[in-house]
């Protein structure tokens, strides 16, 4: 009968812990839901949280500009959760290319210039903006792994979608 007991007694530690991790996901999923209805129905200060913004989306720290349409940046949710060091791809638009690294187009020395000259200038954009947000796109994460999202910004009091900034300003491929 002893073994009986040790297989029942593994069979409960098995589920508790199955249980405990459902626990745990529903909290996750219930914390985000709730930090992007707050971000929705809130006015926008900038802060470590998503829950007072109305650009929507998560507020987003950036730390580096990689080129023309990537970004690298720490993303602040609620209850000072932070996924740090994200490369996050801008959807919407496909800048100038900076370097020639990228094999799959054909990338010539005129649009390495152009590239540059997009890259100096999403950066100043978003050195200027009060607050970044990231809209997460229907696919969370692209071909490279990078984060897929629109990227909204407020400069000056105003709400300015990057995407349409970038165009609006000549720093996309004409493909």
């Amino acid at each position: 009968m002893k073994k009986y007991d040790s297989e029942l007694e593994r069979y409960i530690r098995r589920r508790n812990r199955r249980d405990a991790l459902t626990v745990v996901a529903f909290i996750l999923i219930f914390a985000t839901i709730l930090g992007v209805v707050t971000a929705i129905s809130a006015g926008d200060t900038p802060r470590h949280s998503v829950s007072n913004n109305n650009l929507g989306g998560a507020l987003c720290e950036v730390t580096r500009v990689i080129d023309g349409d990537t970004l690298e940046a720490n993303i602040l949710y609620p209850w000072d959760v932070t996924l740090r060091d994200q490369t996050v791809r801008c959807m919407g638009y496909d800048a100038w290319e900076s370097s020639k690294r990228r094999r799959s187009v054909k990338v010539t020395d005129e649009e390495v210039v152009k590239g540059k000259l997009a890259t100096s200038a999403f950066s100043e954009l978003l050195n200027s903006s009060s607050a970044v947000y990231l809209i997460p796109g229907k696919s969370p994460r692209g071909p490279y792994g990078r984060i897929l999202a629109t990227v909204m910004c407020r400069v000056d009091g105003k709400r300015i979608d990057v995407a349409h900034w970038m165009r609006s300003h000549g720093h996309v491929r004409q493909d």
